[in-house]
């Protein structure tokens, strides 16, 4: 049996069937749990058959190893993201559906943080039309939503950069009240605005995960 992707429709989850352990690693910052329950689901889908379900599983898990390792601040971030760019990429030769394209781009995305502005010119449009492709295909993928969002506010107007169509996406995916994604949009919008603002925000994410020490420390 195929386990379950989770991502149907109205249904919103932080990373489909990831989204237990999410909420576990953002509300109580226990990145050994979290870990050790991806090792666990990894070892569960390399006992089934390589196709397309094993690679987006696999994606998703290498991606939000990288998240986990970037936000907590130990290992090797960029090798999960780029493993998780090369199972995207298999998926996709199976199957170009919205979901794998999602994950190539999100694990391209992040790899500009730790590559040369050679590899960030040279895949920017890749990323952003994986982006695109994804959102047009399939427009209840809350990721991909917020990584246009994150999009819009930080690159520059020349670049198609427009904070306030970035708020507006935003605003979406709080209406959703999803506290895994709300967490990381209140985090995210704490660094756009002054002082009094920001620490709005702040209170904001720490009403919904009082106990978690990513607050103020996601980006």
């Amino acid at each position: 049996m195929v386990p379950q992707l989770g991502n149907t429709k109205n249904i919103v989850e932080y990373r489909g069937e990831l989204d237990e352990p999410a909420r576990i690693f953002f509300s109580s910052g226990k990145t050994e749990k979290t870990l050790a329950e991806l090792d666990l689901r990894e070892k569960n889908w390399q006992e089934m058959q390589k196709d397309y379900y094993f690679y987006v599983s696999m994606a998703k898990i290498e991606v939000f190893r990288g998240e986990i390792k970037r936000i907590a601040g130990i290992g090797d971030p960029a090798q999960h993201f780029s493993l998780a760019f090369e199972l995207a990429q298999k998926a996709l030769d199976l199957e170009k559906t919205a979901l794998a394209k999602r994950l190539a781009a999100e694990a391209l995305t992040r790899l500009f943080s730790y590559k040369s502005t050679l590899f960030i010119i040279r895949n920017s449009s890749k990323a952003l039309d994986l982006l695109e492709n994804a959102i047009a295909m399939d427009k209840n993928q809350y990721i991909s939503l917020l990584l246009q969002a994150n999009y819009y506010i930080s690159a520059p107007k020349i670049a198609g950069g427009d904070k306030q169509k970035g708020i507006a996406i935003f605003q979406k995916i709080l209406a959703a009240e999803h506290p895994v994604y709300s967490f990381i949009i209140l985090n995210l919008l704490a660094n756009e605005y002054e002082e009094e603002k920001s620490k709005e925000m702040l209170r904001k994410a720490r009403d919904i995960y009082p106990e978690s020490p990513w607050l103020g420390k996601l980006f």
